[in-house]
């Protein structure tokens, strides 16, 4: 088992969370030239970062070091605008954990739900988590609600809480 840690992130980590953009997008089953040509417009910059709120799920060892960036949620007062883990690390529920975390701390700062705009290929995922359907007035095929009520999993009060899960 490796211990995580889900932690706010900055400017100083635009590299660990573009690089795990990087190594999601790039996994997706399309085309190698339509996920080439979509990870200019899905990468984050510093000016992101003013308007996002951002956190991430870092592997650490028993001395609570990071030892890499595993996963990464970027959101605004009504939008999740990206929910990315990498390849090696998909389905042992870092995706679960930064979602739950998102809510809470969206909750925390009075915002009722958080609009998810998903990619084709991601719709199933949030299908499989039990996610409501976005309203048709979205106009946008793949939309879920993720409310502020969810279940946390990870975060406490203090904002960072270690859990165990197996990475290998």
């Amino acid at each position: 088992m490796t211990e995580v840690l889900i932690r706010t992130l900055g400017a100083r980590d635009l590299e660990a969370i573009n690089q795990v953009v990087t190594e999601a997008v790039m996994s997706w089953p399309l085309a190698e030239r339509t996920r080439r040509l979509a990870l200019p417009v899905l990468r984050y910059d510093a000016v992101d970062l003013d308007h996002f709120e951002a956190i991430g799920v870092y592997a650490v060892n028993g001395r609570a070091l990071p030892v890499g960036l595993y996963g990464v949620a970027l959101w605004d007062a009504q939008l999740l605008h990206g929910l990315y883990v990498c390849p090696a690390a998909q389905r042992r529920g870092l995706g679960r954990r930064l979602l739950d975390a998102v809510a809470e701390r969206a909750g925390r700062a009075g915002t009722a739900r958080l609009l998810i705009k998903a990619e084709r290929v991601s719709a199933s995922y949030f299908e499989r988590l039990g996610l409501p359907r976005a309203d048709a007035e979205t106009a946008y095929p793949y939309a879920f609600y993720l409310g502020a009520t969810r279940s946390v999993s990870v975060i406490n009060r203090g904002g960072l809480t270690p859990a165990s899960v197996s990475l290998s």
